[in-house]
């Protein structure tokens, strides 16, 4: 149903005390940004809810596929605006339906303003004995084709016969800055996503070989943060050279423990790309005992060379759940695409399954580090793109 008004129902922040106008203005600013190019409308909050009301008439295919990528509300629809009457609302009902084909048919009715003169039951079959007098078209209540609900307000009511869910979570924002390590496998766009949907800003940090392998992972994972940049409205990416610094890791750190050195060398550079980003916090997608450097022991002893909170928020999920949320949004036919990341690169046989901090830490004590830190920093590109 194609409309000049739209209604966007919230969902967790509903839930929110005396900050909730800052969860809102945030929401309706991440809308008006996808919404603007359909011409003038203004922002109206009603309980619950926000009402977005155009000058003229919106393609509704159009207005949903673009707020489908919005965080922070539960569902939308297209709706007529209707005098606060019984008449005026049997009228806009009756007019509705016959625009429309239907086989069968509901009413669904909320009464917000209480001091309307029928209640929902009433009101429900009034309207719905109207349409099927207009239409021929019998009640079912059980399994109808087309359902028309109805939201009694104080100074309007609104109909709609169509809805689509939301993606929940929090608005983009609100939740402030992250830095996502993103590889070009599957968990670690998904882990950027879930965080995307708590509200955080994610930036990201890639590692890669080059120029001891091509830069297929580099193409790789541009195209990955293009299709993740939709759901918060752009992106910014460092690219950080790590071939030469894990050569110099290989030729002094026994092959079991390389895994780690790596991972903790890795933390170090973002955290400092983090504090230059204005990040709060990384982002990793490793998901507990799904490779031998995501055991417990090992998590723990890399976590030691973060400046930041670490997040994780794959770690209690399995690859098939994982995957399908990579296919939901759009990245899983990327991520399968071959190529060799710097984790592959001089990837030992058999890394160790419960690494030592004493041990970690006698390894280090023979390493320039800082030397190692400064020489990757300075090769780090950084790029910009999306909206």
């Amino acid at each position: 149903m194609n409309s000049k008004a739209f209604i966007v129902r919230y969902g967790e922040l509903a839930l929110k005390g005396k900050n909730r106008p800052y969860f809102e203005r945030q929401l309706e600013k991440n809308i008006a940004q996808k919404i603007g190019k359909f011409g003038q409308f203004g922002i109206r909050r009603l309980p619950c809810r926000i009402l977005i009301e155009f000058s003229n008439i919106v393609d509704w295919e159009s207005f949903k596929n673009s707020i489908s990528n919005v965080f922070g509300y539960s569902s939308a629809s297209p709706v007529i605006l209707v005098p606060p009457t019984l008449g005026d609302l049997e009228k806009a009902a009756v007019e509705m339906a016959r625009a429309i084909s239907i086989k069968s048919f509901a009413v669904r009715v909320k009464r917000g303003d209480k001091g309307f003169p029928l209640t929902s039951p009433e009101i429900a079959r009034v309207i719905g004995a109207g349409i099927a007098a207009s239409t021929g078209a019998p009640v079912d209540l059980s399994t109808p084709a087309v359902v028309f609900n109805v939201e009694v307000l104080k100074d309007m009511i609104l109909v709609s016969t169509e809805e689509i869910k939301g993606r929940g979570g929090l608005p983009t924002g609100v939740s402030g800055r992250l830095l996502s390590l993103i590889s070009g496998g599957i968990d670690s766009p998904v882990a950027s996503w879930m965080m995307m949907k708590r509200g955080a800003i994610v930036d990201f940090v890639h590692f890669h070989s080059s120029p001891f392998t091509d830069r297929r992972s580099i193409e790789k994972v541009l195209d990955l943060v293009e299709v993740l940049s939709d759901w918060q409205g752009g992106f910014r990416i460092a690219l950080v050279p790590f071939g030469r610094l894990q050569e110099k890791i290989v030729m002094a750190v026994p092959s079991s423990m390389r895994i780690v050195i790596y991972r903790r060398f890795m933390m170090r550079i973002a955290s400092r790309l983090a504090e230059r980003f204005g990040a709060d916090g990384l982002v990793t997608g490793e998901a507990l005992g799904q490779v031998a450097s995501q055991t417990l022991k090992n998590i723990m002893v890399v976590d030691e060379a973060a400046t930041l909170p670490v997040f994780r928020p794959l770690i209690g999920c399995d690859k098939q759940e994982i995957t399908d949320i990579a296919r939901e949004i759009g990245t899983y036919e990327i991520s399968i695409l071959p190529h060799k990341d710097c984790c592959t690169f001089l990837e030992p046989r058999h890394p160790v399954l419960a690494a030592k901090k004493q041990d970690v830490s006698c390894i280090e004590e023979t390493l320039p580090i800082e030397d190692m830190l400064e020489e990757a920093l300075r090769e780090v590109e950084v790029r910009e793109g999306g909206d």
